[in-house]
């Protein structure tokens, strides 16, 4: 409470009071200042507030419905892996010859790249197994676009159960020949 007091006495420490008064004011201008040309710097648009004052489009993201696919994403890296061409013979059936033949790529879009690892080692086992599924379609079930799904589901089904590691997210026709 003393030296409260002896801030507003001039005879009791001159030099004190004179500092602390000039301070004050010092403070005072500051911040008056400051308010007075913070409207002039944000008015001359020295400072950007928003995008939309430069005529940009202004986009609105809502996370609970505008999410980016993990998986179908661009950027992100694709386990992918091509088998090499397969030939196999095809149950015949009304629209075809006597021995019907299929010979086709695949691609095999892999959960990880365990699973791309492991497919590629073994391949030739994996092609075999897929060869078997093949032989249980028709000439005529494999021209149908369901054929072909069914066919690709089958396959998919196939690798998983015969993986040890990892999983096969899907499997993509790269090129399909059906011989009658």
């Amino acid at each position: 409470e003393l030296h409260f007091r002896n801030l507003f006495y001039i005879n009791a420490d001159p030099k004190r009071l004179i500092l602390f008064w000039f301070l004050v004011l010092t403070c005072a201008v500051i911040v008056f200042f400051s308010f007075q040309f913070s409207n002039l710097f944000l008015t001359k648009g020295l400072f950007l507030r928003s995008y939309s004052e430069w005529g940009l489009t202004a986009n609105s993201f809502n996370p609970m419905e505008d999410v980016e696919p993990f998986y179908d994403n661009p950027r992100f890296a694709k386990n992918l892996m091509t088998m090499t061409k397969m030939f196999a013979n095809v149950k015949p059936s009304e629209n075809s010859g006597t021995n019907p033949m299929l010979a086709l790529e695949i691609n095999v879009e892999g959960m990880s790249a365990e699973s791309i690892i492991e497919i590629k080692d073994r391949e030739a086992e994996f092609k075999d197994i897929l060869l078997r599924e093949s032989e249980d379609f028709s000439y005529d079930e494999l021209t149908t676009v369901e054929g072909k799904k069914s066919l690709l589901e089958k396959y998919q089904t196939a690798l998983n159960a015969n993986l040890t590691e990892g999983k096969v997210r899907r499997v993509l026709l790269k090129s399909f020949i059906l011989k009658p």
